[in-house]
This record gives structure tokens, sequence and C-alpha cells, in this order.
């Protein structure tokens, strides 16, 4: 039951990211008069879709029954945040 709760409030954080970044896009660019979001979700984490995609992989997972995908979700989540490009790397 705690893993569904998990599930919910990791689409949660989705919307929330939504709202407070209107750049937000599955491409990654950077726009002219593109400010910096540091509000909302941003303060606590520079990049929330990476922190919810990991809370999503482990707690569906769990909801699932499925405890193999748990061990993998780490070096999942590093990989992909390995990855930025560098424009993002310096901001």
């Amino acid at each position: 039951m705690l893993a569904n709760g998990f599930v919910i409030f990791s689409f949660d954080i989705i919307f929330l990211v939504f709202k407070e970044n209107s750049y937000t896009s599955t491409m990654i660019e950077i726009a002219d008069k593109q400010r910096m979001v540091t509000t909302g979700p941003y303060r606590i984490v520079r990049h929330p879709m990476y922190a919810e995609a990991f809370l999503l992989l482990i707690f569906s997972a769990l909801a699932l029954g499925s405890w193999v995908v748990v061990p993998c979700a780490v070096p999942f989540n590093s990989q992909s945040c390995r990855h930025l490009p560098p424009a993002l790397s310096r901001s």
C-alpha cells in the first residue's frame, strides 16, 4: 500500500514540474529568454524529473511485487544523469 502512495506522489511531482517550468519538454534545449527555475521542486533538486523517474522506477516495481528491479534502479538513474548536455552542466 505504501508503494502505491509513492507512485501517486511521483506523478504529483511531474505535475508540479510542468506547472513550475513552462519550458519543460522531452527535448533538452535552451531558449533565448529562458531563465533558471529555482522555485517549486527545483529548489530541492536540480533535475526533478530524474528524481521522479527514480522514485517511479523503484516504487512501481515494489507496488507490483517485483524486487528484481530495485537493485537496478540506482545504476540506471546515475547513468541517465551522467549524460546531461554540457550547457546544463555549466548552469
